[in-house]
């Protein structure tokens, strides 16, 4: 979207500080989130130190300053040429919004400063001029929306609506310079040029604000289109669901790699005979004739089956073990 600048709203007034009067321009800007705006302050002396700040201007919240030609601090950007002090703010937010003051002087205390207010707005409508603002505005649910719409003329009558306008689609009708309706609210200033600008606010966005508005002054009218996303559940503030995905793939490896030794064990332990008994079973009569033995293990299944070893004949000690064992199944 093309970023504008545009002053607004001027008046004139005097501003006495310090016994220190200056005829100024009070003076009203608008810029686009995201753009830049420049700001002018035009003095009627010359001074030797150039400054700007917010609201209350005190040594510890200048904003910018010089003492020269040009300096640069941050987003602000200062400029002297000897009469006027121009000022540019880059990267708008909405908390760039509000009131300012330029001053020319060889001190805080004892300057002269000029008010002026700057709104940040989502959108700028001004007509034909500009005709790549009727690019959809996207947004994310739950945000405000603030849009400024820029006429060639002034006038009486200001509405805000939706679709085709009726009935509960028209937010804002009146002839006020103010008005509120729920969510909705707005408000027109004249330039100080022919021409006049009508904000409008929506507050708490959702999902069912997308759509196509229109923004209109006496028979002139601009087109709004607005779309609302939901809120992603993942923000940059919070990164532990980022690690999730990277455990659960290191959990499933270890779990595949046990299960794969498990397996290896279990066909390497199958492929070797077994001689190991932890247990002896005896059975027979007291000569050691039709003596049995039955050898198992006590951690395998307790087998239907079983083996049966007999003693050899050669002896009938009942106190002496063989090693020499007949096995029969």
């Amino acid at each position: 979207m093309k970023i504008l600048q545009t002053l607004i709203c001027c008046f004139f007034l005097s501003a006495l500080q310090d016994g220190n009067a200056v005829s100024a321009q009070f003076a009203l800007y608008t810029g686009v989130e995201g753009g830049s705006v420049t700001v002018k302050c035009s003095f009627i002396s010359s001074g030797t130190r150039s400054f700007f700040c917010k609201e209350k201007c005190e040594d510890e919240n200048i904003l910018a300053e010089t003492s020269g030609v040009r300096a640069q601090s941050g987003r602000y950007t200062i400029e002297y040429n000897g009469i006027d002090v121009f000022v540019t703010i880059t990267q708008l937010g909405p908390s760039d919004s509000g009131r300012y003051r330029c001053g020319l002087g060889a001190s805080v205390s004892s300057s002269p400063f000029i008010p002026l207010d700057v709104i940040v707005v989502d959108a700028l409508l001004d007509g034909s001029r500009h005709p790549s603002v009727d690019k959809p505005v996207h947004l994310t649910a739950g945000r405000n929306l603030t849009v400024a719409c820029f006429f060639h003329h002034t006038g009486k009558a200001k509405f805000f609506c939706r679709d085709q306008c009726k009935d509960e689609a028209v937010f804002i009708n009146t002839y006020s310079d103010t008005d509120r309706r729920g969510r909705y609210s707005s408000r027109y200033l004249e330039a100080s040029s022919a021409g006049a600008f009508l904000y409008v606010t929506i507050t708490q966005l959702t999902d069912s604000d997308s759509g196509l508005y229109w923004c209109g002054l006496d028979t002139s009218i601009h087109k709004l289109e607005i779309t609302v996303t939901a809120e992603t559940a993942v923000t940059a503030d919070d990164p532990k669901p980022q690690v999730v995905l990277p455990l659960l793939v290191v959990v499933a490896a270890v779990l595949l790699l046990s299960a794969a030794a498990l397996i290896f064990y279990r066909k390497r332990s199958k492929s070797k005979p077994k001689h190991k008994a932890t247990g002896l079973r005896t059975s027979g009569n007291s000569d050691g004739k039709n003596a049995e033995i039955s050898l198992y293990e006590n951690d395998s299944p307790v087998s239907t089956c079983e083996d049966y070893l007999g003693l050899h004949p050669a002896t009938r000690d009942h106190n002496q073990i063989y090693s020499a064992l007949t096995e029969h199944t």
